[in-house]
């Protein structure tokens, strides 16, 4: 008399994951030649290639809105900082007014000036970095008729 197995345990069992038949014929007590017979009549085999693609698919779109999300994060808190860095280099110089423009404060040593190109340049790598833009050879630009437009 044939023994009664528990085959849609052991069908789970392979399907759902990366064990042998041996390992789940093992757990079940089912040898595992008698599993390879069933499995191949009734295509566990494509069940579980199809099982793998979908959880797959599942893990990847979670990584991608996770990542998504964290470089938003991320990107946010970069151009905050890109433009904290440009007010900065700004006060070096000049101070803002009640209506949002600059004006000259004190006259600029040249260090001061430098300075205040670096800070500028870093807060506009940042910035485009954080708006998905190049950084790449950027000394192509044209020079700013004025500090006002500068900085």
């Amino acid at each position: 008399m044939a023994k009664d197995h528990d085959w849609a345990g052991a069908k789970k069992a392979w399907v759902t994951s990366t064990s042998t038949f041996e390992t789940v014929g093992k757990k079940l007590g089912i040898p595992p030649g008698l599993m390879r017979k069933r499995a191949g009549r009734e295509g566990w085999k494509a069940e579980r290639e199809e099982f793998s693609r979908r959880v797959e698919a599942e893990v990847t779109e979670e990584l991608i809105e996770t990542t998504v999300k964290d470089l938003k994060e991320w990107n946010t808190e970069t151009l905050t900082e890109a433009r904290r860095l440009r007010e900065a280099a700004r006060s070096l110089f000049m101070r803002k007014r009640t209506d949002g423009r600059w004006i000259h404060t004190t006259k600029v040593s040249a260090q001061g000036l430098q300075a205040a190109a670096a800070a500028n340049m870093t807060a506009d790598k940042l910035a485009r970095l954080a708006l998905g833009a190049s950084t790449d050879n950027q000394s192509h630009r044209q020079l700013p008729a004025s500090v006002d437009d500068f900085v």
